[in-house]
């Protein structure tokens, strides 16, 4: 009778021993199995924010060479300068035109008198008759933009330098946008990786379970 005893209390305490042994192992699996899940999660947001950042500067980048060459077809005499008084103070663009050698004639955003531009790469891009967009910090506004300069002929047959400028909090617009999608995408993703985790957590462990009986038989 005590040895039956015995054998039945060793068996309650094995029980006992697999049983934690086998939580704890299901809680290490679904830790690690959302650990992982959850890396690639961040990772897909992070890859998913850098392409809409990317496409953002694309989108705005083309605008500027779209409004760019629009104020170029416009400008046809220097007595038409005052047309880009619009957009003085403008949240969207930046007018400046300047002489072949650099000199600002024009500038819609400040009446102070500016340094020289012909330094400046979208400026001799457009001497070179390659345009290019250009990012750069301006030390006049205290920001990061976007410039953009073409070449261009006026009626009289003088030629001057129009650039463009877009202020690159534009870029945020479209991120603003696409955020909250991407945030309830996380979080839909996070869901599914709770659940996913947990079923795989249940099925090894269910696993193991089998083979101890299977092994006990």
């Amino acid at each position: 009778c005590n040895v039956f005893f015995l054998e039945n209390f060793l068996d309650l305490l094995y029980n006992m021993y697999i049983k934690i042994k086998l939580k704890q192992m299901k809680k290490k699996i679904f830790y690690q199995f959302f650990a992982v899940a959850m890396v690639s999660v961040l990772l897909m947001f992070a890859v998913g924010m850098v392409a809409v950042n990317l496409n953002g500067k694309n989108v705005v980048r083309e605008r500027l060479v779209a409004e760019t060459e629009l104020a170029s077809a416009l400008l046809t005499n220097s007595d038409e300068f005052e047309q880009f008084d619009r957009y003085s103070n403008s949240d969207d663009f930046r007018v400046t035109i300047m002489s072949l050698d650099g000199n600002v004639l024009y500038e819609s955003d400040t009446n102070e008198t500016l340094v020289n531009h012909a330094d400046r790469q979208e400026v001799q891009s457009a001497l070179a008759g390659a345009p290019k967009a250009v990012e750069r910090y301006s030390d006049t506004f205290g920001q990061t933009m976007t410039y953009y300069a073409i070449k261009t002929t006026l009626d009289d047959g003088s030629q001057v330098v129009l650039r463009l400028a877009i202020k690159n909090s534009q870029v945020a617009s479209y991120l603003n946008v696409a955020l909250p999608l991407l945030l309830v995408l996380v979080v839909v993703a996070i869901v599914v990786c709770l659940v996913i985790a947990n079923a795989f957590a249940n099925k090894i462990s269910k696993k193991f379970v089998e083979v101890g009986d299977s092994l006990k038989s």
